[in-house]
């Protein structure tokens, strides 16, 4: 068993460099195509939370609201009911002479 390095030709070396370096573009460019797509994603991730947070407050508007129409129906409700009956009564009643 030899210990020595093996020695390879300047021609192979030549070609090894070629290859490596139409790899490395390659892989320079696959890395730029990922990072446009990072951003992308970023973005939208941003933008969802925006929509979110939009959603989020309406539905806290629109719970508010229904909880002030309930409340002011149960309060008035009796009292327009009242006026109703009292209006259908007086519109059923016998004729005054």
């Amino acid at each position: 068993m030899s210990i020595k390095a093996e020695v390879i030709p300047q021609e192979k070396v030549v070609e090894q460099v070629k290859e490596l370096s139409s790899q490395k573009e390659v892989l320079e460019v696959q890395i730029e195509v990922l990072e446009r797509r990072l951003q992308s994603l970023q973005a939208s991730i941003a933008e969802n939370d925006e929509f979110k947070k939009k959603n989020r407050d309406s539905l806290e508007q629109i719970m508010k609201n229904f909880g002030e129409e309930w409340r002011r129906k149960a309060e008035f409700y009796p009292d327009i009911r009242l006026e109703v009956l009292t209006s259908a009564a007086a519109q059923n009643a016998p004729p005054k002479k």
